[in-house]
């Protein structure tokens, strides 16, 4: 390669490097502005949110070892079903799947300590044992005895280490786009490590789900499919969140995830994979690149137990822009689960 070839690109890239920190530097000023919206202002816009599809939310803070949690609850069906939201995302960035639920089951969304109105983050080291503690804490403030539990990445891995820690009181375990399912993570999780970076990532998942949500992708039964406006943050939602915290975001938690010899050996879904077996159903889409399928896939193998559903076109977002499609996939496994268990009485 010439000398002025070489130049040329290493040029390019130190501009790219100054674009990403200029960015970054902009996202991170903003995020530690004093003046944010009060929680009245994004209770409102949540409730609003999940409104637009007939559905009704309600606002409950449960005080826990954690500090207080953010609870967004709807639906009132006999079936309880708990979702823990992924990276980057909070109980309000699922106002589809939440409302398609709620159409046949009690629904409680957790904002995880860090996200969304609940308090930032205060423990320290691996997050798996606060997070296993700060489930059952709400679960026995709540009165549940059992429910269904569900995680969507991120939030996939919290639910497997409460299904570890407390498998009789999980009714099945619901895994979407897990993270923990392969030893080594993707290059672009390290990646969200570099300061600010993550900040511009979420920002390009979110212009791509406002985009899809647009193309009529975000439908709720009972309503015409078509064109509605529900992405994730058509209405500022994140903005409103993140604006509202200095400190305490929820990549803390993932930072503490990661070693540079790849995931630490008590971060991986196994063993929930193993104690649950025939009350886990794990749900893929085949084009997700943040979570990619085929190193799951060679694991589940040897848990023939796990019922593994690949969705064709999905993306690693598909509980966003997706919702309808997700809740009937999760409706159906629930009413599969309950038929044979009267079967069997």
């Amino acid at each position: 390669m010439s000398r002025g070839r070489a130049a040329a690109r290493l040029g390019a890239g130190a501009a790219a490097l100054a674009a990403f920190g200029s960015i970054s530097l902009v996202l991170w000023v903003r995020r530690r502005l004093p003046v944010g919206p009060s929680e009245q202002q994004v209770e409102s816009l949540i409730d609003l949110r999940i409104g637009r599809f007939g559905v009704q939310s309600r606002h409950l803070y449960v005080g826990t070892s954690q500090g207080r949690i953010h609870l967004l609850v709807a639906g009132d069906g006999d079936r309880t079903v708990m979702l823990l939201p992924g990276l980057g995302a909070s109980a309000g960035s699922y106002p589809g799947l939440i409302a398609n639920l709620a159409r046949t089951c009690r629904v409680i969304a957790l904002d995880l300590p860090g996200t969304g109105l609940s308090d930032p983050i205060q423990f320290a080291g691996h997050p798996r044992a606060a997070w296993t503690e700060l489930i059952r804490e709400v679960a026995d403030q709540l009165g549940l005895a059992t429910f269904h539990l569900c995680g969507h990445s991120l939030g996939g891995l919290a639910a497997g280490a409460f299904a570890v820690d407390s498998p009789k009181r999980v009714s099945s375990l619901v895994l979407l786009a897990p993270v923990g399912l392969a030893a080594n993570p993707p290059p672009i999780w390290r990646a969200a490590l570099l300061p600010g970076l993550a900040d511009v990532m979420f920002s390009l998942d979110l212009l791509l789900m406002g985009w899809q949500s647009a193309r009529g992708a975000a439908d709720v039964r009972g309503l015409a499919r078509g064109p509605v406006e529900v992405g994730p943050d058509s209405d500022g939602y994140r903005f409103m969140v993140t604006s509202r915290f200095t400190t305490g975001f929820d990549l803390l938690a993932f930072r503490r995830l990661l070693e540079p010899s790849g995931f630490r050996a008590d971060s991986l879904l196994l063993p929930a994979l193993g104690l649950l077996s025939g009350r886990v159903m794990v749900v893929f889409g085949d084009h997700d690149v943040k979570v990619p399928l085929a190193p799951a896939q060679r694991q589940l193998q040897n848990y023939p137990g796990v019922e593994l559903r690949v969705v064709s076109g999905w993306n690693h977002l598909f509980p966003f822009v997706r919702p309808f499609e997700t809740a009937e996939l999760m409706d159906g496994w629930f009413g599969d689960r309950e038929h044979r268990g009267r079967s069997h009485t």
